[in-house]
Formats: structure tokens, sequence, C-alpha cells
């Protein structure tokens, strides 16, 4: 925990600081979280997203200091995604969020990603900037978020997922919705970039290489648009900073994947600090694994 205290120093009026978490998975009262002017959250902010985990983590958002806080949902937050919660009402366990990958379903995953989907999440979410497809500036920076991931290879051999919030099913649909980033300072989506922090391990918890769940499109989008800053999550195993032609990304997933019957291990946030005139990243902080 050596970069705690570290977290803690104050920092000059002349950055803006950012204090990143994502995929806490209904686990964020074991955060410790150092002050910052900002909190963003990149999804995965339930466990199985039902409405009373929704409402217990916006809960504990109101109880935190920050002047401001910025949320982007992820596959696992069920209830906050409108076509999700019309299937499965106020379910309230995780075979009951189970949604099947039918004809039906997948012919409106195309309508819905037209869908202007902003004040949906918003409903939920009482206490923090919500980000679907969206921006917001801050203290002169402006944030683009999106929420939406892809079917994964488990999707399609179960035929259905008990994570189903804000899919699309073509790199080509998502790429229409990323059009909205225009020259955004930071970009946070929940879905990874293809080949950065990306690579899941296997079913069998077997790791390759190869196995690249992000998406080309984001790649391309955040790399035309050069944000300052991308943050994602969804790929546990792939948390970190990065640092390629010319943007930093951050994969800022706090959950540590581990066996069944295992304590849950969460890791703490990081700290970016951005210069607010030259809008630069001047000093990453990341915590030692605890």
């Amino acid at each position: 925990m050596g970069d705690r205290q570290t977290n803690r120093q104050a920092w000059s009026s002349s950055v803006l600081r950012l204090v990143c978490i994502s995929d806490t998975h209904s686990q964020h009262s074991q955060l410790d979280l150092p002050p910052g002017d900002v909190l963003l959250h990149a999804g995965d902010f339930t466990k199985f997203g039902t409405k009373d985990q929704v409402e217990e983590f916006d809960q504990w958002l109101g109880q935190q200091n920050f002047k401001h806080k910025v949320v982007v949902p992820g596959n696992h937050d069920n209830v906050v995604d409108p076509f999700i919660r019309q299937m499965v009402g106020d379910a309230k366990e995780k075979n009951e969020l189970f949604v099947e990958r039918n004809e039906v379903y997948m012919d409106n995953v195309a309508e819905r990603m037209n869908k202007n989907w902003k004040g949906e999440a918003k409903e939920f979410l009482k206490n923090a900037i919500v980000l679907v497809d969206d921006t917001v500036e801050i203290e002169g920076l402006f944030i683009f978020g999106s929420p939406h991931t892809s079917f994964n290879q488990q999707t399609l051999t179960k035929g259905g997922s008990h994570y189903s919030a804000y899919k699309y099913q073509s790199d080509a649909q998502f790429e229409e919705r990323l059009t909205l980033m225009g020259r955004a300072d930071i970009v946070i989506t929940h879905m990874p970039p293809y080949g950065i922090g990306d690579v899941a391990d296997r079913q069998d918890g077997t790791v390759e290489e190869d196995n690249h769940i992000g998406s080309q499109a984001l790649r391309k989008v955040v790399l035309r648009e050069q944000p300052v800053l991308h943050m994602f999550g969804h790929i546990h195993e792939g948390r970190g900073v990065y640092k390629e032609e010319g943007v930093t990304w951050v994969n800022a997933s706090n959950w540590v994947n581990g066996r069944k019957g295992e304590e849950v291990v969460i890791r703490q946030a990081m700290v970016i600090d951005i210069d607010r005139i030259t809008r630069k990243i001047v000093n990453i902080i990341v915590p030692e694994a605890c």
C-alpha cells in the first residue's frame, strides 16, 4: 500500500485531479478513496445489476466527497439499461437476470443502439453525471462516455447472458455511437480498445496473449480524435497504464479475478493529474497491489 500516502498529499490548483475506478462489482465499500476533484467510474459498479444494487451504489456515491462524479455504466449494470429493465423488471437474483440471445433480442439490438439513452440512466443514479454516448464539460475539460460492449464467446455458447446491458452486435454499430466523441479531452468507455489492456483469461483459467476482447473501432476512433486520456475497464486482467501513439490508455479495473469461494480482493483507485492549461497529464499514481 506504499502509494496510499502519496495519493493523499495535496495537489496543485493548476491541475485537475482525477480519481479513477472501474469494475467494483458492488464491492465499492472496500475502496479507500484518496481525495480529488473528479471521481470517474468506467462501469460495472454492480455485481448483477439489480435495482437494489444500483440504489446502494448511488447512496455510496452520495457519501463521496468530490466536486464532480462521472459514471459510465457497464454490461453488469442491467437495470440501468432501459431495454434490459423491460425484460427483467425488478429481478433480485442472478438467475432472474438471464437474457436469452434469441432472434427477438438480436433484432432489437440495432434499433436500441440508435435511441437516445441519456435520460434513462439518470433515473437510477442521482448522485453522479451519467454518460451514455454523451459528453460533459467539467472545469474546461470535455469528457465523453459510452457504456457499450460486444457479445463474448460465452454468451454465444450459452445462448444468452446474465450481463446484457448496453450490448452491440457489430463494431460498425459501436463506431456510429463513437462519432459523438468529437474532440473530447477524456474518453471513458467500459469496452477496452483492441490490443490495449484487453487480453482476458480463458474460461479454463489459462492465459493466451492472442485472446483480445477489445474493439477495433474504438481504438481507431480514439487514435483519430487523440484525447489526452482514454479510461476503460471490463477486462480485469488488463489493469494498467499504457502509452501508445500519443494517447494515455488506462484500464482502471479494481476487481481481482479469483476462484469461486476465494475472498474478494479489490484494488485501490488510480490517480491522474491533468494540467488545466496545457490539458496534458502531468502525474499518474497507481497503487501497489493489495
